[in-house]
């Protein structure tokens, strides 16, 4: 009876899996703000904020929350995160570049490190880059990805020690769409300054 209880030979415990290898990036130049900006290419002001207000403002507020600025070939629009954390911001974002046929590139940044980044040309998601808690999810992995746009094989892969978020502001620039990197509220600052005359603050009725 005792040899039987005590003399049975142990079972080895399982091998745990191996720890996730945590990538080793360079330290951001970049600051990790709230940005919720997006970047239409190839449509006029006018048609833009009658598409972002149709999309974003069915119940128009009574004060400022999108600020539309055409830079070159783009448009790029900054965001009151309150406002449209509330939406559905990268569906809305996807109906109109399926609606008007255009690239479209809509990104929410977070302070608290996280990156979500969605892609579209007309009816398809391109590619997306998504970050969080210190892991990298998705990225655009290929320059031909972009290549109605421009040659981006500059910066598409992105270099194994740059940093999502470097990497997220060089992919913009390499498409030609400048001053990216402004919260909503640094650009309003700039817009009252003077600094943007063709920008339009929505919705239209405040400009």
């Amino acid at each position: 009876m005792l040899k039987r209880l005590f003399g049975r030979s142990k079972q080895p415990l399982p091998t745990p899996p191996p720890l996730p290898v945590q990538p080793q990036w360079d330290e951001a130049r970049h600051h990790f703000l709230d940005y919720f900006n997006l970047h239409l290419h190839g449509l006029s002001t006018n048609r833009a904020i009658a598409e972002l207000t149709e999309k974003y403002l069915p119940s128009p507020p009574d004060h400022p929350v999108m600020l539309a600025n055409p830079q070159g070939e783009w448009i790029t629009v900054y965001c009151a995160p309150a406002h449209v954390a509330r939406l559905g911001f990268n569906k809305l974002a996807a109906d109109i570049a399926r609606q008007c046929n255009i690239w479209l590139i809509g990104y929410r940044i977070y302070q608290n490190e996280g990156i979500d980044v969605h892609y579209f040309h007309g009816e398809e998601h391109v590619a997306g880059l998504t970050m969080g808690q210190g892991e990298l999810e998705r990225e655009p992995v290929s320059p031909e990805l972009f290549a109605s746009l421009k040659d981006v094989s500059g910066v598409v892969p992105r270099p194994e020690s740059q940093h999502p978020l470097d990497f997220h502001f060089a992919l913009l620039a390499a498409l030609g769409v400048t001053m990216a990197d402004l919260t909503w509220s640094r650009a309003v600052q700039k817009f009252e300054a003077g600094e943007w005359p063709d920008a339009r603050l929505l919705p239209a009725s405040l400009s």
